[in-house]
Order: C-alpha cells, then structure tokens, then sequence
C-alpha cells in the first residue's frame, strides 16, 4: 500500500509538471504596444480673406483675370487650397484665413493639422542643420467660442522655434510701384521703426505684384510678428541657404513630421501657452522679410489644410 501511494502521488506530481509546462508553453508572448499610425486628410476649407503683400506669384496663384475682385478672388483661393493647389502670399506679412469645415479637435501631445506648402530639403542638408526651401509662414489658430461662424474671437499664435527671437508688433507699409520703377527697386516698403527696402522683380516673373484687384489702393499695410531671416548667401555656391524653421507653415517638406503642427503649442499675444479644445479658424501669414537675390522675396505658399488623425 506505501509503495501504491508513492506512485500514485508521483504520477500526480509528473501531471501537475506537464500541466505547468503546458500552460507557460501556450501562454502568448507580451504584445508590444503598437505606435499610432498618422493619416492625413485634406479639409475643404473655405477663404474667408485672401490678402497676399506684394510679391512675385501673387496675381499668378491663383491667377488673376481681368474683372476678379476681392471676393471672387477670395472663391479662387478656396478652390486652390480643397483641390490641394497653391496659392502665394507674398511678401511678408501677406496672409489668409481659413474657415474649417468643423471643429479641428486637439489631440492631447500630437501634431493636429499640417499647412500644406512646397518646401523641399536640399540634397546636402543634414540633420543638424536643414537647408532647402522653406518660406516660414506664422500660423495663428482660433476657436469659434462665440458660435458665430465668423473669426471674432482671439487669435493665438502657435509657438515656433523662433518666437523668442521674432520682432513683435512688427509693421511694414508697402508701396505701388511707380511707372518708372526698376527690376532692382520694384515696391519700396517701410516699417515704422525706421527699416525700408525694396521687393525686387525677377527675370522670371515680370507680371505686376502689387495685387491687380486692388487697383484703388496705393499702399497696403501689415502687422504681425518678424521672424529671424533664414537666407544666408554661401560664397562658395554663389547661391542662399535657406534654413528650415520648426512650427511653421511652408519651412519642412509634407511628406516629414515636421511639417505637421500642434495646438498645443498655441500662446497668447504676451506669449503665454492656453488650453484650445479645438479650434475653428486658422490664419497663415508670411513670417520673414528677406529679398534672395535671383530667389525673389521670401513668400509663404499654401496648397492645403490636412488634418492629423491616428489609428
């Protein structure tokens, strides 16, 4: 009986043994969490004021034709940007504000919404310091909070890498040209803390640059905020570098996260970061003032809103 009652607790114990085995055997491996997939979606947005400075695309993006006004301009514009084609704002300060279709939602610590440009990377820029073609462009965001379906309400600026070294309350008069005005010294602008210079005309765009459907106005006025000139001429090109800002429309190619945008970032007029649950409204505005030799003036374009979405 003692040697039946040894076996059978160790036939137990053998069984108990595969039990266990089995199960860590078939218990699945740890799962490691997947990163969210980011997707990208063009809005159909609506222009509700297109009003590019001076510069060498405008009256070319979208074209102007003879009769256009403000608001067939402004229709022009919203048929550019939800077919995903670009529009110019010209020289600094020039800007366009945009309804969105509904309430873009942020989404706590990720990008939201790219402005789409054309900015590319140059074939030698590196990590450390990214050159090609980026046209910086301030982007300022607003929240519907009144309900009226019109941008009344304040509008925040979305922080940058160079808001801290931006001119604020920055403005700039620019000038129609003259008749006899040359390729050199095209539009004359002034700021009033005494800056002025010259938007020059290029050999490759010699239409007029002075916005066509304003033909009653002889001097138009910006104010926002100046970034930093991004163009330094490289002696032994002969050519500009052009340097990517961050947090910018039109400074990173679309196809790299950095051209997206968050909402987080959004500041008030003292810099000071606010909470936006979302926001309805979005205005880009040329951020640096800076003429580029055979380049032309640095020009913000904008061919679309995407939003940011994850999976």
């Amino acid at each position: 009986m003692k040697s039946r009652s040894k076996y059978v607790a160790m036939m137990a114990l053998a069984l108990t043994m595969v039990s266990c085995g089995d199960s860590d055997k078939d218990e699945p491996a740890p799962v490691p969490p997947v990163e969210p997939t980011m997707t990208s979606t063009r809005l159909n947005v609506t222009v509700l004021n297109y009003s590019p400075a001076p510069g060498q695309f405008v009256n070319e993006i979208p074209e102007y034709e003879t009769g256009d006004t403000y608001e067939s301009m402004n229709r022009k514009a919203t048929e550019s940007l939800c077919n995903g084609d670009m529009i110019s704002l010209g020289a600094w300060g020039g800007s366009v504000t945009i309804k969105l279709p509904q309430s873009l939602p942020n989404v706590e610590s990720k990008a939201d919404f790219r402005v789409v440009g054309n900015a590319v990377y140059a074939n030698d820029a590196s990590n450390a310091i990214r050159i090609g073609s980026p046209e910086p462009g301030i982007v300022m965001v607003m929240r519907d909070e009144n309900g009226n379906g019109v941008p009344d309400d304040i509008w925040y600026e979305l922080r940058g890498n160079q808001h801290v070294n931006a001119i604020a309350n920055y403005q700039v008069t620019y000038h129609r040209p003259t008749a006899d005005a040359t390729d050199n010294q095209y539009i004359a602008w002034s700021a009033t803390n005494g800056d002025n210079g010259y938007i020059n005309r290029t050999i490759e765009h010699q239409q007029d640059y002075f916005p066509m459907w304003l033909d009653a106005v002889e001097t138009m006025t910006f104010t926002g905020r100046r970034l930093p000139d991004n163009g330094v001429f490289n002696t032994e090109t002969n050519k500009f570098d052009l340097s990517c800002y961050d947090g910018y429309a039109d400074s990173h190619p679309n196809n790299v996260e950095a051209s997206c945008l968050d909402i987080d970032n959004a500041v008030n007029s003292a810099g000071v970061k606010v909470s936006l649950a979302s926001i309805d409204f979005i205005k880009v505005y040329t951020g640096v003032l800076q003429a580029n030799g055979p380049l032309g003036e640095c020009s913000t374009e904008v061919a679309a809103i995407e939003q940011i979405t994850y999976k």
